[in-house]
C-alpha cells in the first residue's frame, strides 16, 4: 500500500510514526501521527486534546 511506503520514508527521514495512542502505526491503524522524535510526544498531546 502506498502509505506503508510513505511511513518507511518518513521513518529513514528520522520521523517517528504512530497511531494516535502512541503505538506504532500499521496497516490496522485507523489515525497516524508523524513528527521528528523530540517533538512527537506533544504532537500526540495536541491531537488527543479533548478526544476523552
Amino acid at each position: 500500500m502506498l502509505i506503508d511506503v510513505i511511513t518507511q520514508a518518513v521513518r529513514e527521514a528520522g520521523a517517528k510514526v504512530t497511531d494516535y495512542q502512541g503505538r506504532p502505526h500499521s496497516l490496522e491503524s485507523k489515525t497516524i501521527v508523524s513528527a521528528n522524535p523530540i517533538l512527537h510526544s506533544q504532537v500526540l498531546e495536541l491531537v488527543n486534546i479533548g478526544r476523552d
